[in-house]
């Protein structure tokens, strides 16, 4: 499921629901395209992240860059970071990660 709650409750979209997809994206490229949340149907996916539970870090996947999906998936949309603030984070770790590759 790639919908912030408020969309599947409330049916409301905006760029805080994007953030959420966001996260699932991110998800999805550092494990290599995995499905998320895997033979788990709709329902059962609702109910697991009504329960606080969130995707698994990826395997091989550096904690800084799974803690900025844990932040986009929030359930509070307050609370999770807006795109102008993602930008600069995802700079930084890729200027960080080039620099360890030197």
């Amino acid at each position: 499921m790639w919908y912030a709650p408020e969309c599947l409750y409330y049916h409301r979209f905006d760029s805080s629901s994007d953030v959420w997809s966001f996260g699932v994206t991110m998800w999805e490229i550092m494990s290599f395209g995995a499905r998320p949340y895997d033979k788990k149907k709709p329902p059962q996916i609702l109910n697991y992240i009504e329960g606080g539970n969130r995707l698994t870090i990826p395997r091989n996947c550096p904690d800084d860059v799974y803690q900025i999906m844990l932040d986009c998936w929030q359930w509070d949309k307050a609370n999770r970071p807006k795109f102008r603030m993602l930008t600069p984070q995802l700079h930084k770790l890729r200027r960080r990660y080039q620099q360890a590759q030197r």
